[in-house]
């Protein structure tokens, strides 16, 4: 296939085509979903889609079945065999966040991606120092709804908009 970007809507034969000559790639060259989304610029989950729709099943490398219950069991199988979160969603091309959703349903207990007890305490110690609270998430790199959640969350009393104790 060309290197060009095909930036063209995707529907009826065309989208047929397309499927077809990814689906011959993927399997004649061994390039990966990212390598093929790259290549006819769209998005990995896109070629993943246009793969599935040309019939590819492919367990091994990518995950990639007619039934999603089928793929969630594969990742399942390959989580407990060692691999991360991380190194499937890199692999498979299948978002973090539906990736952990696919394996929650085939039965994996991931683990919590809960904050430790202390970071609201430590975002309470910064606001109650007078920082504000835009100030506090832009120092971590947090959105502004997540620290005052958290403020709120650890027993904070909020400022009126606009004042310090400065």
């Amino acid at each position: 296939m060309s290197a060009q970007r095909d930036t063209a809507a995707l529907r009826g034969g065309r989208r047929r085509q397309l499927a077809q000559r990814l689906a011959v790639e993927f399997v004649t060259s061994g390039m990966s979903i990212r390598q093929l989304a790259e290549e006819i610029g769209r998005r990995p989950c896109t070629v993943r889609r246009l793969l599935v729709e040309a019939g590819v099943e492919d367990y091994t490398r990518s995950c990639l079945g007619p039934s999603e219950a089928d793929v969630a069991a594969r990742l399942a199988q390959r989580y407990r065999r060692g691999e991360s979160v991380d190194e499937l969603a890199d692999a498979t091309a299948i978002d973090r966040r539906e990736l952990r959703r696919l394996l929650r349903e085939a039965g994996v207990r991931l683990p919590s991606r809960t904050r430790r007890a202390s970071d609201g305490q430590e975002l309470a110690r910064a606001y109650r120092a007078g920082d504000s609270i835009r100030q506090i998430a832009a120092a971590r790199g947090l959105d502004y709804s997540t620290v005052r959640d958290r403020l709120l969350a650890a027993g904070v009393t909020l400022r009126h908009q606009g004042s310090t104790t400065r």
